[in-house]
């Protein structure tokens, strides 16, 4: 089974997965990316960081998607594994589509008002050029759109703009309402925290 985390840049996508992957018996899948690490960030568990030219060498990296400048991408190997979490885009999405099964996917949209993702973006240091940039990028990216293009496919909205322990409520419950034979044996715990920075 695989669970797609999607939203616009700015809407908390990295942090649900997060703390998805605490409280679950899920794998993440580790992105390739040849943007620099931020701070906070370490090599080979939040992403590998590496070289442009690395990257296009590699045959085996899938889901290639371009933001910012920068390259990211999935190796197809970590996708091998029983459940994974993962954070996808549209085109992701689609490519995902086209070689699993629909019943394999399941998505968790976070839904955030502009106005509010402007003001994370600035937070984390992005520049107003950049965020105009990803807002351009993330156009299509909504609900209704997902649902529209994939109607196949298991899709949940959830309002990430107020109380993210909320958000964490409902992705596990949704999580855990997917039919057990496409669950692992074990499902998700209850514990909360609310202490998160949103990412």
């Amino acid at each position: 089974m695989i669970i797609i985390i999607s939203g616009k840049a700015g809407s908390g996508k990295t942090t649900l997965r997060t703390k998805l992957l605490k409280s679950c018996d899920f794998e993440r899948t580790i992105s390739f990316t040849t943007r620099p690490a931020r701070e906070t960030e370490q090599n080979g568990i939040d992403y590998y960081f590496v070289s442009r030219d690395f990257f296009e060498k590699q045959k085996d990296i899938i889901l290639k998607r371009e933001a910012g400048g920068f390259l990211y991408g999935v190796d197809k190997k970590s996708l091998q594994y029983k459940n994974v979490i993962t954070i996808l885009d549209m085109n992701g999405i689609q490519e995902l589509s086209n070689n699993y099964c629909p019943g394999d996917i399941h998505v968790i949209f976070l839904d955030v008002p502009k106005r509010i993702l402007i003001e994370r973006l600035q937070r984390r240091g992005t520049s107003l050029s950049d965020i105009a940039q990803r807002f351009r990028r993330d156009n299509d990216l909504t609900y209704q759109e997902l649902k529209k293009r994939f109607p196949h496919i298991n899709i949940i909205n959830i309002d990430n703009s107020g109380d993210f322990t909320e958000t964490l409520q409902k992705s596990k419950t949704f999580i855990n309402n997917i039919p057990e034979k496409v669950l692992s044996n074990h499902t998700l715990t209850q514990q909360q925290d609310r202490s998160i920075e949103m990412e």
